[in-house]
Parts: structure tokens; C-alpha cells; sequence
């Protein structure tokens, strides 16, 4: 394992692309042009999940979460939380996570 995150260290910063002639080095993260850079995301969203979304569908709070590679859709009762309270708790999870909610109100049947 440290082998591994060792050489992912190596290739996170000898990281280059080339966009009109010029050549452009991220300051954080990896090009989305790599081939690497789904693994890396992949890898990176399921310890997010991991680490701080699985235990809050073990609250019964939210009724559904699921993702598409970088888009997720979180089913819940307003009646139990609101979507104040989860965007916050979201957005304090990472500094280099940039959310959009979207919230649609289904109201009652």
C-alpha cells in the first residue's frame, strides 16, 4: 500500500498538460485530460462516501443517495431534516468540494 500511494504521489506532481502551445501544470489535483483521472476521482468520492455519507442513511434521515460518477441525487424527509442542514454538513466536509444543489420540493401525495 505504501508503494502505491508513494507512486500516486510521483504522478500527482509531475502532472503537465498542454492546452494552445502551452504547457500548464494544476496547482492541486490531477488533469482531466489523464488517464488516471476517473481512478483517482473514483477512489477519492468512495472514501468520501465512506467516511462521512454512510452513517447518515444509517439515521434514517435520508431516504436514497446514489452517484453517478461526480453527480449525486439524496432523497429525504423534510419532515426529519431540512436542506439547509445537509448542504452545510456537506459543505464542511472538504474545502475542495464545490456543491450545486439543486432541491425540488415533491411535497405531499
Amino acid at each position: 500500500m505504501h508503494q502505491i500511494i508513494s507512486l500516486l504521489k510521483v504522478v500527482l506532481t509531475q502532472n503537465y498538460f498542454s492546452f494552445q502551445q502551452r504547457t500548464y501544470q494544476p496547482e492541486q489535483g490531477i488533469s482531466i485530460i489523464s488517464s488516471l483521472s476517473g481512478l483517482i476521482a473514483e477512489i477519492f468520492l468512495q472514501h468520501y462516501e465512506d467516511t462521512n455519507i454512510k452513517h447518515l442513511l444509517d439515521t434514517n434521515n435520508i431516504a436514497f443517495y446514489a452517484r453517478y460518477v461526480d453527480d449525486i441525487l439524496i432523497i429525504f424527509d423534510m419532515t426529519k431534516i431540512d436542506s439547509h442542514t445537509i448542504n452545510a454538513y456537506i459543505k464542511n466536509i472538504h474545502n475542495n468540494l464545490k456543491l450545486n444543489p439543486a432541491y425540488e420540493d415533491v411535497g405531499s401525495a
